[in-house]
């Protein structure tokens, strides 16, 4: 069995887990490449959990 080839690549700025304080300002940069033969549109979106919320 072959694995699927994805033709997106996402690159998050900076990796893993942010911590901040209410108040505080988290800048996050998501890059996304579309490495596939066709056009692409890409929507974004974040999602926060209770965890995110405390």
């Amino acid at each position: 069995m072959q694995a699927k080839f994805n033709p997106l690549q996402v690159i998050i700025n900076p990796p893993g887990i942010q911590f901040g304080m209410p108040g505080d300002t988290i800048e996050l940069y998501v890059v996304v490449i579309n490495q596939g033969d066709q056009s692409a549109v890409i929507d974004l979106y974040f999602v926060f959990d209770e965890v995110f919320q405390i």
